[in-house]
């Protein structure tokens, strides 16, 4: 055990002048107007006060407080071994565990508006223990030099010395204020409230301790001497006082008479004063009355909502109150900058079993929780393969927009390899996979022309726009405005292509995975087909934009060159978009998705190898890969090669790797299944 409270070294003399708090001192001795004495101690003799305390000291307890480390991604990391982990999360110091002393440092706050404890450090500065301070000995102080210490009496043990600490070895967490030094106690401030449900709780305790029953009256026709007065006094509160002699028959002898005196509590609203000041008291710590068993306004309808309430704006203060207080408090400036303090409140929002399942569901469908991550928030183990995100079928990955995959064709992973089909059946296979690869040339033909639709109009939006920017920008020569406006156009102008292009992406996507699946007796292939168009849209508006910002650039580099109109070289070079762009992207995209989507599926199936099959006009460089068969992982050609069949009288370089067609600007082949 290390600290003030066992080794009292290190105390710094007090000679600052104490902040003036009378809000506290009149604590101390603070007697409502109802009579009854109210200080933080004696209120707790309150069932609706102790019970809010109570709730709101176990609740901030009980969450998880966790430290996170920022990412420059704005994602964040479960931080585990920092030394303040064991601290706050399981042994607050030798004798507390971490619940205990959050638990009392919340309440001290609620009681008192102020909640201190010691900060202990090691040699290395890491922060081993954390000590509670007494709220009502411990008080902020002003050094000679006008810096915050505080001054604090140690227990009877110690012979109640006093010492004062410097503000960072303090955790100080205060209520509410005005000055930002100290917080206001809400039991002083609320004291009448308090008093009020004190003093009706000690009346009804009187009461039936009077036999449930108003102030009496004996009344005697005559004198009575001093001993029969006492005798008859005597014998009726033995036989009639207290709740066991309630109801039992009294007797009554030389005529004596028995009058009431005073209003029955009835008549005086006795329960509705107590009922009143149950919801008075809640006001005060802001909790739902049902929270502390009083269920007279609750409903089945409401009570779940007002327990998100009181997550919401009952807990949520206070704990971003301490969050703040423990990150100010205990780390050090260059952690304050990166790491951050979070209580985890998930599990009190969560609602009944149904609601969180459905929220669960949701979350799954939307592709923003995997399977491991449900588990994981209902403490379950995970499972293989739990950590893959689904995707909507009717929507795009925002990332897909902005960081598109270098290689979609190549997502997803293959499936597990099967076995190799039987020598006999080989011959049969290619028959089949050759015609199912005709088949789908003949799709591609017919999509080609909603492509090229498509396209048309997008490179006539597009070279429009560009045309009006060239005409603001280069008419001045101002060819640095104008890049900058290249930039930023085509990072807003991807939304626009991809609303035009993408459902003419999956509707044909759809088609050949329809095609391969019934090739091969594939079997639950279209959601990876759709979250494979997803992915392949990214790397379609990044071939999209790179084509176009080259040709600007290379329009305005030769214009600079040459000494001509930017603005000219710029608006011939769009003008041809409409007429040559369509039937490349047609062309282009109509082979390259349709074999990515049959790889796909093949994946899917098992399949292990595939062949290049020549479809359409080949070139001489196609027919000599036709019946070229590879690993399904495995390239036809890699980037950088320079391929050169016989016949060629040039090599055709190789600018990616091949692991499908098109092979060249032009190529129209396809791939099929291989024995």
């Amino acid at each position: 055990m290390s600290g003030i409270l066992t080794r009292m070294i290190g105390a710094v003399e007090s000679r600052g002048v104490m902040f003036t708090d009378e809000l506290w001192r009149s604590v101390v001795n603070a007697r409502s107007s109802s009579g009854v004495q109210v200080t933080p101690v004696t209120a707790m003799q309150s069932a609706t006060v102790y019970g809010c305390v109570r709730l709101l000291s176990e609740s901030a307890a009980t969450l998880p407080l966790d430290i996170f480390r920022n990412r420059r991604d704005k994602g964040k990391d479960l931080v585990t071994n920092h030394p303040l982990c064991r601290v706050l999360q399981k042994a607050a110091n030798e004798e507390m565990s971490a619940f205990t002393l959050r638990e009392m440092l919340m309440s001290h706050v609620l009681l008192w508006g102020n909640a201190y404890a010691e900060i202990v450090y090691n040699d290395a500065g890491d922060i081993t223990a954390l000590w509670p301070l007494a709220p009502n000995v411990t008080f902020p102080l002003r050094g000679l030099n006008q810096e915050l210490i505080y001054s604090t009496q140690l227990p009877e043990r110690f012979g109640y010395e006093h010492v004062t600490l410097p503000a960072d070895k303090v955790l100080h967490i205060r209520g509410l204020g005005s000055n930002g030094i100290v917080g206001w106690s809400p039991i002083r401030l609320m004291r009448e409230a308090i008093g009020l449900a004190l003093a009706t709780e000690k009346f009804g305790a009187a009461f039936f301790g009077n036999g449930a029953s108003p102030g009496l009256m004996l009344k005697h026709p005559g004198k009575l001497s001093q001993s029969a007065y006492d005798r008859i006094k005597a014998s009726w509160e033995d036989r009639h006082q207290g709740l066991d002699n309630a109801s039992r028959i009294a007797i009554l002898e030389e005529g004596i008479t028995v009058e009431k005196i005073g209003i029955p509590p009835d008549d005086a609203q006795f329960l509705q004063s107590r009922q009143f000041q149950v919801v008075e008291i809640c006001r005060i710590y802001r909790v739902p009355p049902h929270m502390v068993a009083d269920l007279s306004h609750a409903t089945f309808s409401n009570i779940e909502q007002q327990s998100i309430d009181f997550v919401t704006y009952s807990l949520s203060p206070w704990l971003v109150r301490q969050e703040q207080e423990y990150s100010r408090s205990l780390l050090t400036e260059p952690e304050q900058n990166v790491l951050e303090l979070k209580h985890n409140t998930d599990g009190m929002k969560s609602g009944d079993i149904t609601s969180r399942f459905n929220a669960y569901h949701q979350a799954r469908q939307d592709g923003w929780l995997s399977a491991n991550d449900i588990r994981t928030r209902e403490n379950m183990n995970p499972v293989e393969g739990g950590d893959m995100y689904l995707v909507p079928l009717n929507m795009v990955p925002a990332t897909s927009l902005l960081n598109p995959p270098a290689s979609p064709e190549k997502f997803p992973p293959a499936a597990p390899p099967a076995r190799s089909l039987p020598t006999e059946e080989r011959k049969q296979v290619e028959t089949r996979s050759r015609k199912y690869a005709a088949a789908r040339f003949r799709m591609m033909n017919s999509y080609k022309r909603v492509f090229r639709d498509t396209a048309t109009r997008m490179m006539r939006r597009e070279a429009r726009d560009i045309q009006d920017a060239a005409k603001k920008y280069l008419r001045t020569r101002s060819v640095g405005q104008f890049d900058a406006w290249v930039e930023d156009y085509y990072t807003q102008h991807s939304d626009y292509i991809s609303r035009q292009m993408l459902p003419v992406l999956q509707a044909y996507g759809e088609t050949i995975g329809d095609n391969a699946a019934e090739e091969t007796n594939a079997q639950a292939w279209q959601d990876s087909v759709t979250a494979f168009i997803a992915a392949y849209m990214g790397g379609y508006l990044s071939r999209h934009t790179s084509n176009s910002k080259d040709d600007i650039a290379a329009a305005l580099r030769k214009a600079m060159a040459n000494g001509e109109d930017p603005e000219d070289a710029v608006n011939q070079e769009v003008q041809g978009w409409e007429d040559t762009r369509p039937d490349q992207i047609a062309r282009e995209e109509g082979v390259r998705c349709g074999n990515a989507v049959t790889k796909l599926v093949y994946r899917i199936a098992h399949i292990l190898r595939i062949s290049w099959m020549t479809m359409g006009n080949s070139c001489d460089y196609c027919k000599a890969l036709d019946g070229t068969t590879v690993g399904i992982e495995e390239d036809f050609m890699t980037e950088g090669d320079n391929y050169q069949p016989e016949g060629t009288d040039r090599p055709m370089h190789i600018s990616r790797d091949l692991g499908h067609p098109p092979a060249h600007d032009g190529c129209e082949c396809g791939i099929g299944a291989a024995s």
